[in-house]
């Protein structure tokens, strides 16, 4: 099974917008500012994809566990379960 680039949107601003609550809306939304290619608005929603989800996913996910490893971790794993063509990405 392939993933539909919209379950990326969809996972991207569930992780962006958790990180929000938990680091704050300042660092959740200045860490995905540093992911070419991933465009967000300023409520943390994934506007575009200007590249491979799945490298943004990696990018994005790495930056915010080098925060917070923990949580970061914690919360990829319960929000994959959700989308379950989603590779999980490399940490």
């Amino acid at each position: 099974m392939t993933s539909d680039p919209e379950q990326y949107h969809q996972l991207l601003t569930e992780l962006i917008q958790t990180q929000m609550v938990i680091l704050g809306p300042s660092t959740g939304l200045d860490v995905p500012q540093h992911v070419s290619g991933l465009e967000i608005d300023s409520s943390g929603k994934v506007e575009k994809l200007l590249a491979n989800p799945q490298l943004i996913l990696n990018e994005l996910s790495g930056l915010y566990t080098e925060i917070s490893p923990h949580t970061t971790k914690k919360t990829l794993q319960t929000l994959l379960t959700q989308y379950p063509d989603i590779q999980k990405p490399v940490l």
